[in-house]
């Protein structure tokens, strides 16, 4: 297990690409479920059903936009690794940015706290998409800007679903 999170942590930090991830489906859904997790961890404040759905309905657009992409340049057989290496590369990050975000809310006062937090905020999303990149390029086999590009577009369309999409019903 302490294997494969070096494995993750070295996509992190770009070092590695999803191919030196085990091809494995059990693996696979259990990073699908850690991201939802992560999804519902980070919506809280959303109510329990708009999280879930919001989280059910990431994992969805995630799995669609990279099996299509994969399956149109026939590397599809990289289908497995792919999505293991952005599901588990985000657990990670999540798991980062939330550790340090308790350490400045513990030691800060408040109004300092919540401008690390926002800081903190946008510089793991500019990771993220920086990781994200790195998976499309080694996965498609693309240049890095290439890669920058369809990562930028994956999240800014993520952002927009997540903006748009109606909130529950309540009875």
């Amino acid at each position: 297990m302490l294997a494969l999170i070096r494995v993750f942590w070295d996509i992190v930090l770009l070092r590695r690409g999803p191919r030196d991830l085990p091809a494995s489906l059990s693996l696979l859904g259990l990073l699908a479920l850690l991201d939802l997790g992560v999804s519902l961890v980070a919506l809280y404040r959303e109510g329990a059903a708009r999280a879930l759905t919001l989280g059910l309905v990431d994992v969805a657009f995630t799995f669609a936009v990279f099996y299509t992409l994969l399956t149109v340049r026939k590397v599809g057989h990289r289908v497995v690794q792919t999505l293991s290496a952005l599901w588990g590369t985000g657990v990670v990050l999540a798991a980062v940015q939330i550790a340090l975000l308790t350490v400045a809310s513990s030691l800060l006062d408040q109004d300092t706290a919540t401008a690390v937090a926002s800081t903190l905020s946008n510089l793991f999303l500019l990771w993220g998409v920086l990781v994200i990149g790195h998976i499309v390029r080694r996965a498609l086999e693309v240049h890095l800007a290439t890669g920058l590009t369809i990562a930028l577009t994956y999240v800014l369309v993520s952002i927009l679903i997540y903006h748009l999409w109606p909130a529950p019903v309540t009875a």
